[in-house]
């Protein structure tokens, strides 16, 4: 498996656990594509107020599986803002997400360190090529909330 496929995977779950946390649903399932092609891509439905959080999510993912274990602080904004600027920002969506900043003190990096173990068990899904859905986003963000998992930091 890839450093690629992996980032990938973790990024598309983040967008997908994101748009779980704020009730939104799904055109079609997530999956990975087959091959060396490593971009994702997420069809969700939300309220039109949950789109930056949603949008959001993908980034903030990506930068929580490159970080590891390490608690979320200051320099994990900057690996996020690294992330953030790794993307085209064609319609200003990235630009208008980061007005979470300083993430580690924002409660949009709360809520999903909260659901970190269900964006974790939903990359795994998409990393063993299984389509990530509705039932099975919605699975994973009951669990890990359930679970009382505590965000980083």
């Amino acid at each position: 498996m890839t450093g690629a496929v992996e980032s990938t995977a973790f990024h598309e779950a983040g967008h997908l656990v994101a748009a779980g946390l704020r009730g939104g649903a799904w055109l079609t399932p997530t999956t990975l594509p087959d091959g060396s092609h490593t971009d994702g891509m997420t069809w969700w439905r939300a309220e039109p107020e949950h789109r930056a959080f949603i949008i959001f999510g993908g980034p903030w993912a990506q930068a929580r599986q490159r970080w590891g274990d390490r608690p979320l602080d200051a320099a994990f904004d900057e690996e996020l803002r690294g992330v953030l600027n790794e993307f085209p920002d064609d319609e200003g969506a990235y630009r208008h997400a980061g007005r979470a900043f300083p993430v580690t003190e924002h409660l949009w990096g709360e809520e999903l360190a909260a659901a970190w173990p269900a964006v974790a068990d939903v990359a795994q899904l998409l990393l063993t090529g299984e389509a990530a859905g509705y039932v099975q986003v919605q699975a994973a963000v009951a669990a890990a909330l359930s679970s009382g998992a505590q965000p980083d930091g």
